[in-house]
């Protein structure tokens, strides 16, 4: 079980990268749906597919950092969950962000598979 949580975990890396790579995308595409009205909000969505996947994955890469809490890395799962309450409301916040949330993600790989350093 510990392998596939960590397996999970390189994905949500490959994810971390595929943000990095679309962060002007991602943060036009939020705020044209911010600036959309209420009611044409589905129609923006249904026209929008990766906006939604983008949202979903988000959700579960949120999810997944709370199971971390309780995992031995739970220090560096907490810095991850910190840094998601820092608004990225630019592009270049928004690739800061992903850079520090991979460094991040691979030392808790690493530390578990070949480190072994005791954090807390």
């Amino acid at each position: 079980m510990t392998h596939i949580f960590y397996m999970l975990l390189f994905v949500f890396i490959l994810y971390e990268i595929f943000v990095f790579a679309n962060a002007e995308i991602i943060i036009n595409k939020k705020k044209e749906y911010k600036n959309t009205p209420e009611y044409d909000r589905l129609e923006y969505l249904s026209g929008n597919f990766n906006l939604v996947l983008y949202s979903a994955f988000n959700i579960l890469y949120l999810l997944y950092v709370f199971v971390g809490l309780f995992s031995s890395q739970w220090f560096l799962f907490l810095l991850v969950l910190g840094m998601s309450f820092i608004p990225k409301d630019t592009a270049t916040k928004r690739k800061a962000d992903v850079v520090i949330s991979i460094v991040v993600l691979l030392f808790i790989l690493l530390n578990k598979y070949h480190l072994h350093i005791n954090l807390f």
